[in-house]
């Protein structure tokens, strides 16, 4: 058989890669296949024992382990990755003679390698998206979250009522525009509801973080790409994925096609045009500035789903709040729910801040036309 030259950079770990293509290349095994899914898995010792395969390559890291195995009917090549706090991941590739061989054996590693159990009832399972030198990677996370039975008093009256929907049928919601806003100052209480709403949609949907939104929306296309088509975690398979970005002032303001340049057209293009088309993904946006200030084109009806104000609470619904917590009333007009906690917890809360350079205005009024200078 012919040689093929094949090039890997090693120095950044490909070193598997090399050795699992060059036998597979002497083998003359011409069909491939791979899989990706979340695992209870921490070991992949027990795996090559009872797999009975030569091992030509073992490597152990501080994030994960891999192995590459000449099977008699296969290569394989199988990478789990376990970093702090997440769920165990693997992804494992195969060659083999034939199509159905190539299957069969991504089944049996599947049986041994069995996918991750669901999450306990107060849990829920989030993957979070990162762009890294080797493209996009997601990791696995389990965290506790409330039900809206228990989380809905932490919302005023109106953010509490305009939640409820999503918080019953998120689905429905979304069939009305595949774009959800959340606009409100920090510490009102928008990361908690987002736990909620995956709690009380776990069923359906996927919630998918973006860590890094400015290089999702930005120059490397292929970043967007890959996270937008990606649907190979098991976990995820059947549901919507909602990807969620945090904190997107820049993206959304009304002139933001001046300052992000193509980042509003493509989020917009995702969420109503052909790139989402046939997807089932909707996105969940969180910002800190008012409605008002945002693009128009961002909540126009039949493109956003839901835009909900994040607000502090009132006096009477503060008073309500801290009742229900045993404390007593406190004469505050405005009182958003992280002060709420620190009351509750006895935390000494923080005085107003005197800004810091120039302050200036997000919109300035034009004069009439028969102002006087």
């Amino acid at each position: 058989m012919k040689e093929i030259p094949t090039v890997y950079d090693l120095a950044n770990g490909d070193v598997q890669t090399a050795v699992f293509v060059k036998r597979g290349l002497e083998r003359a095994l011409r069909f491939h296949t791979s899989d990706e899914w979340s695992t209870d898995s921490r070991s992949l010792e027990e795996f090559a024992r009872l797999i009975d395969g030569e091992i030509l390559l073992d490597s152990h890291k501080s994030d994960g382990e891999f192995v590459v195995l000449d099977l008699p009917r296969s290569v394989l090549l199988v990478d789990l990755s376990e970093r702090s706090a997440t769920t165990p991941s693997v992804f494992v590739q195969v060659h083999a003679g034939s199509r159905q061989a190539a299957r069969l054996e991504l089944a049996r590693v599947k049986e041994l390698i069995p996918l991750a159990d669901e999450p306990a009832s107060d849990e829920i399972s989030v993957g979070f998206w990162y762009r890294s030198n080797r493209g996009a990677q997601k990791v696995m996370r389990r965290l506790s979250a409330l039900t809206w039975r228990e989380g809905a008093r932490n919302y005023p009256t109106v953010t509490r009522r305009l939640l409820q929907p999503l918080m019953v049928d998120l689905a429905a919601v979304l069939s009305g525009g595949r774009l959800i806003l959340w606009h409100g100052p920090p510490g009102t209480g928008k990361t908690s509801a987002l736990r909620t709403l995956a709690r009380e949609s776990g069923k359906e949907i996927l919630l998918e973080y973006v860590l890094d939104p400015d290089s999702f929306f930005g120059d490397d296309t292929g970043y967007f790409v890959s996270v937008l088509f990606n649907d190979n975690d098991e976990v995820g398979k059947g549901k919507t994925r909602l990807l969620v970005l945090e904190d997107c002032d820049d993206l959304l303001v009304a002139d933001a096609k001046n300052q992000g340049g193509q980042g509003l057209a493509r989020l917009l293009n995702l969420v109503d045009g052909l790139v989402g088309e046939g997807l089932r993904i909707g996105v969940l946006i969180t910002t800190n500035d008012p409605l008002g200030w945002l693009h128009p084109a961002v909540s126009r009806p039949g493109r956003c789903g839901a835009a909900i104000p994040f607000g502090a609470f009132d006096k009477d619904d503060a008073n309500n709040w801290l009742a229900g917590e045993g404390v007593e009333a406190q004469n505050r007009d405005k009182t958003s729910l992280a002060e709420l906690f620190a009351i509750r917890d006895g935390r000494e809360l923080p005085g107003p801040r005197a800004p810091i350079g120039f302050v200036t205005s997000p919109a300035t009024k034009e004069p009439s036309g028969d102002s006087k200078p």
